[in-house]
């Protein structure tokens, strides 16, 4: 006569897969997460490219920032060098860039779904008096400046506003997303990209910033930057 399982067999193995998913399943999130931030990185690594190329086709300057209709419009600029819009999307957020300045905001047929924000260090005044972009030959060290990265905004103008909560609150107070396993995608002006552990709170506006703080790669002036008469 055949004989079928007992109930506290079943029992037993229900218990066992219970477990074993419960072990399973962190590791296959944190796989995926990590799956994600390799393919955020793939999309900096791509923007860096289309900057360089900007770049070069405008005599050896970074693109210019303007506010209308929004600081975002930078992206419109990188358009022949990268015909895929979801580029600008990292594929672990689901949050956008600010929209201020579109009437119609994440609506209007103008606004782009985005999720990188362009370091204002590299235009010439740094803040709003000359928003041209700075030549390239100016930066010494275009390996250890950051020129985008993992951001709430469109444009970072405050090292000192910005941490790793991901939780800007206004366009006037950026921040940087830690977004992926605790860690920030940032490409550099040379065009690589890597992660990087930003700071989850607000950091004193001290001028200069001290010794080895990660703002010198957003200013490496003297890490930390204000707008003009504020």
């Amino acid at each position: 006569m055949r004989k079928g399982f007992t109930l506290i067999e079943l029992l037993v193995v229900i218990a066992i897969i219970a477990i074993l998913a419960a072990i399973l399943f962190p590791v296959f999130a944190k796989a995926r997460a990590k799956a994600r931030q390799t393919s955020c990185l793939s999309n900096l690594r791509q923007i860096g490219t289309a900057w360089q190329m900007y770049a070069q086709d405008y005599d050896g300057v970074f693109t210019y920032l303007n506010g209308t209709p929004s600081w975002s419009s930078y992206i419109n600029r990188a358009t022949p060098y990268i015909k895929n819009w979801q580029i600008w999307e990292c594929p672990g957020r689901n949050d956008t860039a600010c929209s201020c300045g579109y009437p119609g905001g994440t609506g209007d047929p103008q606004y782009h779904r985005g999720n990188y924000m362009y370091n204002m260090w590299l235009t010439r005044a740094e803040c709003y008096n000359d928003l041209r972009g700075k030549p390239v030959d100016m930066i010494s060290s275009p390996a250890q400046v950051i020129q985008m990265f993992d951001g709430r905004r469109s444009i970072l103008h405050f090292t000192a506003w910005a941490w790793g909560d991901g939780k800007g609150g206004r366009s006037c107070n950026p921040s940087v997303a830690n977004v992926h396993n605790e860690m920030a995608n940032c490409q550099y002006v040379d065009g690589h990209a890597k992660a990087k552990k930003v700071p989850m709170t607000q950091v004193a506006d001290v001028n200069p910033a001290p010794a080895g703080d990660w703002r010198w790669e957003l200013d490496p002036t003297n890490g930390w930057y204000a707008v003009s008469g504020s």
